[in-house]
């Protein structure tokens, strides 16, 4: 076969599998997964990490990095002391080069933080480190590669301001988010109180945090770079399509989404003019304030603040609704708010999932004089106000939406 032939065929597959790409973008409502891209604009929504993607040597070597870490952390002895919040492992990792592409990587080495600490918490939500490798390790991608599927990982940009990259993975359960150095810091200054939080509350809205990591590369100009990273649970993991979703931070200035996309989320002002509900029945809504309370308790206490509650919506079809009893009966002690299943509403409508997110932003100095600033021009609907204020009014925000049937 001629090179002008092996071209033409090359060219038609990565069609076919451009093809293949978009329909599976258009259709992934099993892991909720945001659907649509945006072709050929200069804000790109989302896009898939395959075979020769600029990212492609990245995101294999941070698998890598992520099995050696669990692998090692599971071969040390099961009981923690205080100073293994600190402890931080070094591996060197491949940096053979994919291609030969201007911006493709080339790993030095990856950080693991804190490895027995998060090794714990996810022994607690009964995650198996071989269960986890296979969702988060490098198999997920070279399996996908000899199967012939080239899309094995979803990249995703956030809207938010702070420009992070998401990485879902093939199976929807967990999400890689890139976080900045200052964010990377707060969490391990934070990560005890964090951990206590967590296992004296497994009810918790705060969303899991499974690992904590960094990588250090160079790129084609030879020069260094740092990339600091955590992988956290996929609050919306379901089998159910999330009809509608909000960003709730219980302020108002700013707080509106226009765009009519269900797999863009709404915040607070949209929610207040929808008239949106959380309808549940007595004992629950018993339940869920008080693990807000719980929440906000803990990042009152940890100087936290522009966290949010991500809230999805499963509406149901007549005929789910009378094949099935979607009111809580069982006990309190086997209540999961964010169990697989969600939590039914208490008139049987509809099914919620939920998980408080971006807790990693401290009130500190330059927040403070943010706030300072905003308070003269916004008033007090702004976001970033002091950590007390800040609990109190999501509080009254979020249970001000439940409505007790």
């Amino acid at each position: 076969m001629t090179c002008i032939k092996k071209r033409e065929v090359f060219i038609k597959k990565e069609n076919r599998v451009e093809e293949k790409r978009n329909e599976l973008m258009r259709n992934m409502t099993t892991h909720n997964i945001p659907k649509t891209i945006k072709e050929k604009t200069k804000n790109k929504k989302g896009n898939f990490v395959s075979f020769g993607h600029q990212n492609w040597n990245l995101v294999l070597n941070m698998m890598l990095g992520i099995q050696k870490a669990v692998n090692s952390a599971a071969a040390r002895p099961e009981t923690l002391s205080f100073k293994d919040f600190n402890i931080k492992y070094v591996f060197e990792l491949i940096t053979k080069r994919t291609s030969e592409t201007k911006d493709n990587y080339k790993i030095c080495k990856f950080f693991d933080y804190a490895p027995s600490i998060f090794h714990e918490l996810r022994r607690l939500f009964g995650i198996k480190n071989e269960d986890y490798l296979k969702s988060i390790g490098p198999e997920s991608m070279l399996n996908g590669l000899i199967k012939g599927n080239l899309s094995t990982l979803a990249e995703l940009t956030s809207s938010g301001k702070s420009g992070s990259f998401f990485y879902y993975s093939a199976d929807g359960k967990y999400t890689l988010k890139t976080i900045s150095r200052e964010e990377f810091h707060f969490l391990r200054k934070i990560l005890n109180n964090y951990y206590n939080h967590i296992m004296k509350n497994p009810n918790t809205l705060i969303i899991k945090f499974y690992g904590l990591h960094k990588v250090r590369f160079m790129k084609s100009s030879r020069k260094k770079k740092k990339l600091y990273f955590v992988i956290m649970a996929n609050v919306f993991h379901t089998s159910k399509e999330i009809h509608v979703r909000y960003d709730l931070k219980g302020s108002t200035q700013g707080r509106i989404t226009k765009d009519d996309d269900p797999s863009i989320a709404r915040k607070d002002l949209n929610i207040l003019q929808e008239k949106e509900k959380i309808v549940l029945s007595s004992d629950v809504a018993e339940v869920f304030t008080g693990i807000v309370e719980k929440d906000s308790k803990f990042f009152q206490e940890n100087h936290i603040i522009d966290y949010s509650l991500l809230l999805g919506i499963h509406r149901l079809e007549q005929d789910e609704m009378s094949t099935k009893d979607l009111s809580v009966k069982k006990p309190m002690t086997e209540f999961k708010l964010q169990a697989r299943e969600g939590v039914p509403s208490g008139d049987g409508s509809k099914i919620y999932f939920f998980g408080i997110i971006d807790i990693l932003t401290e009130f500190n100095a330059r927040k403070r004089s943010e706030y300072l600033v905003k308070k003269l021009v916004y008033g007090n609907g702004i976001s970033a106000i002091p950590p007390v204020n800040y609990g109190a009014r999501f509080q009254k925000f979020i249970k001000g939406l439940v409505e007790v049937v």
